[in-house]
């Protein structure tokens, strides 16, 4: 496999720019300062690198070392004789071959090449390399090339070891045309410790000098490209850095980077892909690290660039690094061998890890930039290259609620992927890549690929599904541009759920029907089925047929019969299930839904041991949504807990008359009218379902509680006491004289909440009546127990007027051992109107007094 990018270039020398093209080197102002000779230990590794590469080549006396591309633009200057050269990328190698052919002319005995290197390199007095970043850089640049320095004669410091040392810096500033200012400038001070290290490299080598000035056999070289041809707008420079800002970790990984893949050049025999770009007006084999290296600097960056403008240029180098790693990290999830569940592989935790960046040294240590994953990367930024402009749309705008490109690319070069999110970019590059002559299939395969990774369709809580989604997709490729043939072919698909997998495959028979394409997408694209409509086809008798005949190739009556059952279901559905902004299903008025399926029979699903969940919430905390919630309960399947559930929501829809009016249609369907209590209570009162802000409901031997939150460690009342507070006791028309009256919120209490008639005065003691429910055995609702008693639980001495009314009354005290008095009884007004009659009759009691 070969590929290709149409650039032209032109092998030159750096001496060639001068001497034969007639340019004049400027580094512009927008530029960054000159960075190579910084004294940071990442700066230091590189420069001694480059030099080491230089003084190789020369000694060697092999022509046409290459040292990559250098790209910039072109210009007519102010002076007709030069034409201006812009470098784009390139600057910091360009210095310091400036600063490496300087030193060899002070060195080299050759008075007529030196002549010539003058007269070629200067205008008048004037260096025809200059730096624009700063005036002092520029004017440095002149009085180099007018200075005659004896290296015989340095100026000499102290090292660490008290040895005197030549330093040709030091005698560099010592020159009486040295302004004292210009020690602050940063790309000066760059350059004296360049020369400095050049110094040391190649100091008694003259004979370099002839070979870095040879124009018919060069030693070293670039392919220099002039790149305004190709639109790249002078914004681009920006991507550079600021000037004065030191290399980012993005270049110091480049610069690693590109070394590391020279490794891969040197074995054809085991790495035997072919790229080639297209310079001199010929199409010419390069390395991978030629390609690699020129692509990073044009194509790819300019496609990236296209984010950053608008104020955010200094993220271009993370846009780069992140997308990266998003790369890496999926062709990492594609060959990883899967863990069990309780074992993780360090690399993946790595790539999938919150450092926001990595160092090159930290991905060398994975060891997963093998030559395949560096393909990977190739060929997943030339999919994704689209010339001068943001990436390429090819999903069509009915279809961007399965895949909608600009927002998965804004979060790949953010690196904020979600695993699903991970699994369909990777699929969606992966086509482009394999398939982009039959992009007009790529709808369909997104379609697919959206539905089986949806969150809310297959978990996907660590890596190990992560890779397990990938490595599927992978398999799949080779079928994308087919992917509806063969899943009528298929049962399955492995990697994803067991329920979406086998809905894709019974989808993949409909939706190739005549008008059932439009009722299928029409329900996936509903926000809160994302794709998962299983339960429309179990509805509507699909499943049952396909499971019975293992096709869909049924007649034109029965393909009426079944598309009016999906219709109708479809509808219902989606009203029910439509939700606002926040996630919140609007079109349950007063939970009608819930109470109508409650009434058809118990759907609750349970979390933890006595804690079931009335679904009444679209939370995500907690895992609710994914676990206890509709959305799981009508996943196609066979679990029979999900089907008892699945058969109570069919037989609602069945029951709803006035499709017109379905809200008016499940109102009428909340009829309490069970066999059990707790069932008719929660029907009747859709204050119940409120109070369960989480849908939770706690349901043991002795009470049945209304959870505030998730658990008993918060706030929660009784249903059957709570019910008969807000709807008899919390009226404001009734009162108790004497009395304060309040619900009893309990929080991991021994005491149940409860109704509450408090702080009644008399003779200095305080009473309380207090009323709770009583389960019978089967856990549902029995009596009402109405208790009366001293708020101080060791008083036993009740006076005797107040004995006389509790007999009166009939409360009497069941225990001896403790103090208070109870009375029980089953109805709710009963209980209201022994309450005010106990509280009336202590208040007289008192009034007499």
């Amino acid at each position: 496999m070969s590929t290709n990018n149409e650039y032209k270039g032109e092998r030159l020398s750096f001496f060639k720019l001068f001497s034969q093209k007639n340019y004049k080197l400027v580094v512009p102002i927008i530029q960054r300062d000159y960075v190579q000779g910084r004294t940071n230990d990442d700066t230091n590794e590189v420069r001694n690198e480059f030099l080491d590469s230089l003084y190789s080549y020369l000694d060697e006396n092999r022509p046409n070392r290459d040292l990559d591309f250098v790209y910039g633009t072109l210009q007519a200057g102010p002076n007709e004789d030069y034409i201006h050269f812009i470098p784009l990328d390139g600057q910091q190698r360009l210095t310091t071959l400036f600063l490496l052919h300087w030193f060899l002319s002070q060195i080299s005995q050759n008075e007529e090449a030196k002549n010539i290197f003058k007269a070629k390199m200067t205008s008048g007095k004037k260096s025809l390399f200059t730096y624009e970043t700063r005036q002092s850089s520029t004017d440095f640049c002149d009085a180099l090339m007018q200075a005659t320095i004896d290296m015989g004669q340095l100026v000499a410091i102290k090292e660490k070891d008290n040895k005197d040392t030549p330093s040709l810096s030091a005698t560099l500033k010592n020159e009486p045309w040295f302004f004292r200012f210009w020690k602050n400038d940063p790309t000066i001070q760059s350059m004296l410790v360049m020369l400095d290290a050049i110094y040391h490299k190649f100091i008694g080598h003259e004979e370099f000098f002839e070979r870095l000035l040879d124009e018919e056999n060069p030693i070293v070289t670039f392919i220099f490209m002039d790149l305004k041809e190709y639109k790249l707008t002078d914004d681009l420079y920006i991507k550079m850095n600021s000037r004065g800002k030191p290399l980012s970790k993005f270049e110091n990984f480049k610069a690693k980077f590109e070394q590391y893949l020279k490794q891969f050049d040197g074995n054809k025999s085991v790495h035997s892909r072919e790229f080639t770009l297209n310079f001199n007006n010929k199409e010419n084999l390069v390395g991978l690290q030629q390609y690699f290296s020129f692509n990073i600097d044009t194509k790819w960056v300019t496609l990236l660039w296209q984010y950053c403008k608008e104020g955010k240029q200094d993220r271009i180098d993370s846009h780069i690094e992140n997308l990266f790693r998003v790369i890496v990290t999926n062709y990492y999830a594609s060959i990883v061998k899967l863990q069990n569940k309780n074992t993780s592989d360090p690399t993946f935790d790595v790539l999938t890890g919150g450092d926001r960046s990595l160092t090159f040294a930290k991905y060398e240590e994975t060891k997963v930039l093998t030559y395949d994953a560096i393909l990977a990367v190739i060929d997943s930024l030339d999919a994704l290259y689209n010339g001068n402009q943001k990436i390429a749309h090819y999903i069509s705008v009915d279809y961007k609620d399965y895949y909608d490109e600009d927002e998965i690319f804004n979060k790949a070069i953010e690196n904020k992927l979600s695993r699903a999110e991970r699994m369909q970019f990777f699929a969606y590059v992966q086509y482009l890549i394999h398939h982009r002559n039959k992009i007009d299939s790529l709808n369909e395969w997104m379609r697919v690929i959206h539905n089986l990774t949806h969150p809310d369709n297959t978990i996907a809580d660590g890596n190990d599904d992560l890779a397990r989604g990938i490595k599927s997709i992978e398999k799949l490729i080779p079928h994308a541009p087919n992917i509806i043939q063969y899943l009528r072919e298929a049962s399955s698909i492995d990697g994803f759920s067991k329920h979406q997998s086998s809905e894709e495959c019974i989808k993949a028979h409909l939706v190739e029907k005549p008008a059932w394409r439009e009722l299928i997408e029409g329900a996936e694209k509903h926000h809160y089925f994302n794709g998962q409509i299983g339960f429309l086809l179990e509805f509507s008798g699909i499943c049952e047929y396909y499971h019975t005949n293992k096709h869909l190739d049924w007649s034109n009556s029965e393909n009426k019969t079944f598309k009016n059952a999906f219709i109708r279901y479809s509808k219902i559905g989606k009203f029910v299930f439509d939700l606002n902004e926040k996630g919140v299903r609007f079109n349950d008025k007063d939970f009608c839904f819930e109470r109508a399926v409650l009434a058809h029979g118990d759907y609750l699903l349970e979390g933890n041991t006595d804690y079931w969940n009335l679904l009444s919430t679209e939370t995500v905390a907690k895992n609710v949504k994914r676990d206890l919630s509709w959305k799981r309960m009508l996943r196609m399947g066979d679990d029979k807990v999900m089907q008892k559930g699945k058969k109570l929501v069919k037989a609602t829809f069945d029951d709803i008359a006035d499709l017109n009016d379905i809200i008016g249609s499940l109102e009428r369907l909340c009829i309490p009218q069970t066999e059990e209590e707790w069932r008719n209570t929660l029907i009747s009162s859709p204050k119940m379902f409120k109070v369960c802000e989480k849908g939770f409901i706690y349901i043991s031997k002795e009470e049945i509680l209304l959870l505030g939150k998730w658990y008993l460690n918060h706030y929660h009342s009784e249903l059957f006491t709570y019910h008969l507070w807000v709807e008899k006791f919390k009226d404001e028309d009734i009162f108790f004289e004497g009395f304060c009256k309040e619900y009893a919120w309990q929080k991991r209490s021994d005491i149940s909440p409860h109704i509450s008639i408090k702080d009644f005065s008399y003779r200095h003691n305080k009473y309380s009546i207090e009323i709770y429910t009583v389960l019978n055995a089967n856990h549902d609702f029995d009596k009402f127990q109405l208790t009366f008693g001293f708020n101080n639980e060791n008083k036993f001495d009740y006076p005797d007027e107040i004995i006389e009314i509790l007999k009166e009354l009939g409360i009497e005290n069941e225990d001896e051992t403790v103090n208070w008095f109870s009375w029980y009884c089953k109805s709710e007004n009963s209980i209201l109107s022994k309450t005010k009659y106990l509280a009336d009759a202590l208040f007289q009691l008192k009034q007499k007094k």
